[in-house]
Parts: C-alpha cells; sequence; structure tokens
C-alpha cells in the first residue's frame, strides 16, 4: 500500500461519509418502514452498480464475475450482516431519534472494529487505544444526554421508550456493520471494486428481496410512488447512500489500513451537523457539538498510531 493509494481512500472514505450524511436525512423523513426502504435502496443499488460492472466487463472483453468463491462467501456473509441487518436497524433508528444522534453514534464503529480485530485477528491493543476509546465513550454519552436538541423527548415515558428502542437499533447495526467491514476487508483481496460491491448489494437483495414481497414492502412502495417528491427523495438517498455510499466505503477499505478507512468512513457526524441546520431549520446546541467533537476526537486519538 502506498501513499497514493492511502490518499486515494482516504478520499474515498471522507467523500462517502459525506454521502451517507445527506442521504440519512432523506432516509429519515420517508414514510414507510425500515425494512422496505433497506430493501428498495439494496435492489435500486444493485441494478446501477450491476450496469456499471456490465459495461466495464463489456469494454475491457473480460469475463463479468472474476471473483472465488472464497470472496463471494465473505462479501455475501458482509452483506448479510452490514447491507440487511444493519441497515434495517439503522432505518429504524434514523425514524426513531434522528439522523444527527443516529450518526453520532456511529463513531462507535472504530473503537468496536480494534476490539474485533484484538480477538478474530489476534491484533494487540495499547494502552492508548483504551484511553481513546473511553473519550469516545464520553463524548457519545454528552450527545445522548443532550438527545439531538429534542425538546420533548422526556415528556412522557413512551417518548423515552422510543428514544432508547432507537439506540438500541442504533447499536445493532454497529455492531453488524463491524462484523460486515472485516468480513468484507477480506473479501476484496485481489478483487475490483465494483465488483466487490455488486456482490454484496447483490446477495443483500437477494436475501430481502423475497421477504419484503412476502410481507407487503413492495406494495408500500409502490403507494409512495404515487407521491413523486417522497419517492424521488427515497430514489436520491439510495442512489447517494448505497449506489456511491457503499462503493465508496469498499474502496476506502481496499486502498487503506482498516484503521484509517474507519475513521474516515465514520466523519458523517461532522458532515450532519450543518445539514440538518441549513437543510431542515434544526437547532443544534453547543452540547451536540461539543459531545461530537469530543467523539470524534477520541476516534483519531484512537487511530492515530495506525495512520
Amino acid at each position: 500500500m502506498n501513499a497514493r493509494e492511502v490518499l486515494f481512500g482516504s478520499i474515498a472514505g471522507l467523500v462517502a461519509s459525506a454521502v451517507w450524511a445527506v442521504a440519512s436525512v432523506l432516509y429519515s423523513r420517508v414514510p414507510v418502514r425500515a425494512q422496505a426502504m433497506a430493501t428498495f435502496k439494496n435492489v435500486f443499488a444493485t441494478v446501477l452498480i450491476g450496469l456499471v460492472l456490465f459495461a466495464s466487463r463489456f469494454h475491457a472483453q473480460e469475463p463479468f464475475f472474476q471473483a472465488t468463491s472464497r470472496s463471494w462467501s465473505f462479501l455475501g456473509l458482509s452483506a448479510v450482516f452490514g447491507l440487511a441487518i444493519g441497515d434495517v436497524a439503522f432505518f429504524r433508528s434514523l425514524q426513531l431519534i434522528g439522523p444527527r444522534l443516529g450518526l453520532t453514534l456511529t463513531l462507535l464503529s472504530p473503537p468496536l472494529i480494534s476490539l474485533m480485530g484484538k480477538v478474530f485477528l489476534n491484533e494487540t491493543l495499547a494502552a492508548e487505544t483504551w484511553m481513546a476509546t473511553g473519550v469516545t465513550l464520553i463524548g457519545l454519552a454528552i450527545v445522548m444526554r443532550e438527545r439531538a436538541g429534542n425538546k420533548e423527548s422526556d415528556s412522557t415515558v413512551e417518548q423515552s421508550r422510543l428514544f432508547w428502542l432507537g439506540v438500541g437499533f442504533a447499536l445493532l447495526n454497529i455492531l453488524c456493520h463491524c462484523g460486515g467491514s472485516i468480513l468484507m476487508k477480506v473479501g476484496t483481496e485481489g478483487l475490483g471494486t465494483v465488483e466487490a460491491t455488486f456482490i454484496r448489494l447483490f446477495v443483500a437483495s437477494c436475501v430481502m428481496l423475497p421477504v419484503g414481497l412476502c410481507t407487503g414492502q413492495s406494495t408500500e412502495i409502490r403507494n409512495l410512488a404515487r407521491d413523486r417528491g417522497e419517492f424521488l427523495k427515497l430514489a436520491c438517498a439510495a442512489f447517494l447512500g448505497t449506489f456511491l455510499g457503499v462503493w465508496l466505503m469498499l474502496t476506502s477499505f481496499k486502498y487503506c489500513p482498516a484503521g484509517i478507512a474507519a475513521i474516515m468512513t465514520s466523519t458523517s457526524p461532522i458532515f450532519v451537523i450543518p445539514i440538518v441546520w441549513l437543510a431542515c431549520g434544526e437547532r443544534v446546541s453547543r452540547t451536540g457539538i461539543v459531545g461530537a467533537a469530543i467523539a470524534f476526537g477520541g476516534v483519531c486519538w484512537l487511530l492515530l498510531p495506525t495512520a
């Protein structure tokens, strides 16, 4: 891995975080179930990335698939955890606690990836790692206490219950994302990013589409399509967050060390703060900004030795 590849992967990770921030705000405002959104965006992005893969392979006169069975296995498992189970949990968390807090909680991903690397890859963790993890958790605790600026989040027991349910879904997404990232890193070895992205999206679509057809999710999407504005919102979110975002994330993990890729793809909370302020008119308190900054600083500290 040379310096130019690391720089390229780092930029890809930052752009992925930016488009995820925009997509998350759009997803949080689409009036359909989380499962229906996850199924639609996977199928939609699979078609788009499939066309890109077909065009590139046709132009180069190469076989459509070049992945080994090992790559299919690791990328397939990564898709089930990250793009199927994880994304459904993520979308539900966006609906319950909003995009700013939902994305801020994803800053837990890099510390957890480090811990999973210790368990599954026998990587050693320095004392600074544990200290940085503590700083990250302090920042997240501040943001969670602020509760994304919701003025009435504590007004009823039911609202409090929904808040913590949203936090639970966000944590489930983080666990799935971390496991999927490690599997994805192994699966992309010796494989182009376009084909690897297609495999992940294709497997996720094959898992979720039959369930969606059996549970009436297609009806929700058809009903939504009658409102062009709402459907366009969902399509734009799928294009940005899944087609571009997943492709860019995979590119970052392929060309960067896992630690650098993790930090670059975890910067969405920084991008989402000005977005919700400018586009949505959501008041961003100093407490929320300080908490996000502390959590982000903890993540940077955590991954500084690996950079």
